[in-house]
């Protein structure tokens, strides 16, 4: 399930080397050698050059993030929408060889039967055979009857769930966003209102660290199968199983009925 997981999964690859950005990007040591190519003193690399390229480089970070997740849901949405064709392909194939099925067993049915009606000598056999054939008909129809309908609730079911957890993957994201941009804002306004350059970069660090974890513990939360998945499952499976068993049942007393006829 989940496919929706799998949106998650793909933007938190992307996403979370954004809480790395600070780190790498701008990082204090990627500002450690001066323009002559000489190491400074390592008190001097962690401040004015650092603390300058932090806040010039700050206002590019929002808007990386936005394409990046742009970008990733973009991507996912095409994946979505090659699987849910290929989900559907996958059931009509399922639908066509099932009828296929039914299409040949009702063939041998009918030879079976028409083999027992040559045999018979009596217009009682005739008859009893004649019953019999009416009653496995019957028997057939209400199991074929029974698996469709487990099966087209099941798919209902699996549709439905699916479409109730867009939204939700939607706004786990878009909570995300909305966190990076909240820290990149007031990055820039921290550093407008020439804020501590270290402190704004500290915590610019931990705004995005929080953020990041947020979106991981929601995640993790909807890679859970959904109970009403199981649950859909579970009755599929039930029904199907009573469908057989009830079809069964009808077929040995139908077959104990045309031998005690055909011995009178």
């Amino acid at each position: 399930m989940m496919k929706h997981n799998s949106k998650l999964n793909t933007l938190a690859y992307g996403l979370t080397g954004m809480v790395l950005i600070a780190n790498v990007v701008l990082p204090s040591s990627a500002f450690a050698q001066t323009a002559g190519g000489s190491s400074p003193n390592p008190v001097t690399a962690q401040q004015a050059p650092s603390d300058k390229n932090f806040c010039a480089l700050i206002s590019n970070v929002g808007a990386g993030v936005t394409r990046q997740i742009a970008n990733n849901v973009s991507k996912f949405n095409t994946r979505q929408t090659n699987r849910a064709n290929g989900l559907t392909q996958r059931f009509t194939a399922r639908d066509t060889r099932r009828t296929q099925g039914r299409d040949q067993i009702d063939a041998r049915r009918a030879e079976h039967v028409a083999k027992l009606q040559r045999a018979a000598k009596t217009d009682t056999e005739k008859q009893a055979i004649a019953a019999f054939d009416a009653t496995v008909k019957a028997a057939i129809a209400a199991r074929r009857q029974a698996v469709d309908a487990a099966v087209k609730a099941y798919r209902d079911g699996y549709n439905q769930a699916l479409a109730g957890r867009g939204p939700i993957v939607d706004a786990v994201i878009a909570t995300f966003q909305n966190s990076v941009n909240a820290a990149v804002g007031k990055a820039k306004t921290d550093c407008a209102n020439n804020a501590e350059p270290k402190t704004v970069r500290i915590t610019f660090l931990a705004s995005l660290k929080a953020a990041r974890q947020k979106f991981e513990a929601d995640r993790k939360v909807l890679e859970k199968v959904p109970p009403q998945l199981k649950t859909i499952r579970d009755a599929r499976e039930q029904a199907i199983s009573k469908a057989v068993a009830d079809f069964k049942t009808a077929i040995e007393k139908a077959g104990a009925d045309l031998k005690a006829a055909l011995k009178k």
